[in-house]
């Protein structure tokens, strides 16, 4: 396994472009991304930037914890057989959640991570709720917690932070999405 932030991007990246290279309709697309290992890829990749993102704190485990929250929101915000993002494991989502709602108390956010959460707050929150795990319960106040704090954020603070197309290139899915989002042609 690729445990850098360029290698996990790298293989995001080819996740992504065999997604879009497959021809069918919604669901045959899905059935074959699964059949086929893309579903199983995505995931792996997923727990490797929570994996990364749980290590000692610097702005790379910030980077990590940013793009595992951006590849579980997606999951739930976008049809998996336009992303090749499925089948994320519970109790690592569950280890995301806890990762993001610590750093979010310890106010250790950039201003970055800070619009990006908004924004994601604002299109799909429900990609924060509704989890489940093998404690049910515990899931349910994490996400209560996170989503009540998740809110205060703007969803439109995006358009006030200098999103720029060098910073984002070469950070996988969550690069693409936020280069089409908040980067203006040049």
């Amino acid at each position: 396994m690729t445990c850098s932030l360029d290698g996990l991007a790298k293989r995001e990246m080819k996740v992504l472009a065999h997604a879009e290279a497959i021809a069918g309709t919604m669901e045959d697309k899905e059935l074959l991304l699964r059949a086929d290992g893309t579903f199983a890829e995505s995931a792996a990749i997923h727990a490797d930037y929570v994996a990364l993102a749980a290590g000692p704190w610097n702005p790379e485990a910030l980077e990590a914890l940013k793009r595992a929250v951006f590849l579980g929101w997606y999951a739930a915000a976008e049809p998996s057989c336009f992303t090749g993002i499925d089948d994320l494991d519970e109790a690592v989502l569950q280890r995301e959640f806890d990762l993001l709602l610590a750093t979010v108390r310890d106010e250790r956010l950039d201003d970055e991570f800070e619009a990006m959460l908004g924004w994601y707050v604002q299109v799909a929150s429900y990609a924060f709720t509704g989890r489940s795990g093998g404690d049910g319960l515990k899931v349910a106040n994490v996400a209560d917690e996170l989503i009540r704090d998740l809110r205060t954020f703007d969803g439109h603070a995006y358009k006030r932070i200098p999103f720029r197309r060098t910073d984002l290139e070469r950070r996988g899915q969550m690069g693409v999405y936020w280069i089409s989002i908040a980067c203006r042609p040049d």
